[in-house]
């Protein structure tokens, strides 16, 4: 998904100028709908540009399934509007707490790579 998401981000067209331009348009709107995770913690310092989200159990074959979440995403760094694709994948989901550790992660990450 990552590699997909730096294609769409990319200049260079991943299918053509039309069929990027739709799908970019609806990964906006998700947005837009806030059907998003990582935008749920307001200390970091990135928006979100594009995102598509996953949510779902995974079956591990036990009585219980584990809630898990994914999300790939197209962030704007809002100081230096640098852009960047960020991913995660089958994250243990109890609540809105379980991705800002993710969150800040990414956005140490961020701040580490424009401000070392």
């Amino acid at each position: 998904m990552a590699r997909l998401f730096t294609f769409l981000a990319g200049d260079a067209p991943l299918v053509d100028g039309p069929s990027d331009e739709a799908m970019l348009d609806l990964l906006t709107k998700a947005v837009q709908r806030r059907h998003t995770f990582l935008d749920r913690d307001t200390t970091v310092q990135f928006s979100l540009l594009q995102s598509k989200r996953g949510f779902g159990s995974v079956h591990t074959g036990t009585p219980t399934q584990q809630a898990v979440a994914s999300e790939a995403a197209i962030v704007q760094e809002n100081s230096t509007g640098s852009r960047f694709v960020l991913a995660f994948q089958n994250l243990p989901f109890a609540n809105n707490a379980s991705i800002r550790p993710v969150s800040q992660v990414f956005d140490a990450a961020t701040a580490a790579f424009l401000f070392p």
